[in-house]
């Protein structure tokens, strides 16, 4: 999936498998978690409902995503990156055993000008 240059302000989330190096020990269980993780990763990017769109790419364990500026709401490019960010989550966290616990909490973000303070 190629990705278009940008410029300009955006989030972005860099994400791995927590323990994949001592998961190497055990071949078929990293097999497993690599599988499950770019798998979901690609599918959460494919089946993204409304909002900003997020972009990314994966790479062995590791995974980049962004939201471009393209003139959206802020507020809604991070409540767009923490659903793909979830939905990976459920899935590898579901098809791994013993990756543990990973819960996403709301985040409240603050205005550097007004001090405002609003969920996200």
């Amino acid at each position: 999936m190629p990705l278009d240059n940008f410029d300009g302000e955006t989030f972005v989330a860099f994400t791995d498998i927590s323990g994949f190096k001592a998961m190497m020990g055990e071949p078929a269980r990293a097999v497993r978690a690599l599988d499950s993780f770019c798998t979901a990763g690609y599918e959460a990017l494919r089946r993204q409902a409304g909002g900003p769109r997020v972009e990314g790419l994966f790479i062995s364990d590791c995974g980049v995503l962004f939201v471009r500026g393209d003139g959206h709401d802020t507020h809604a490019g991070l409540r767009s990156l923490l659903a793909v960010v979830e939905a990976i989550n459920r899935v590898v966290l579901g098809a791994v055993p013993g990756l543990g616990r990973r819960l996403i909490t709301p985040v409240t973000l603050t205005r550097e000008r007004t001090g405002e303070r609003r969920p996200v």
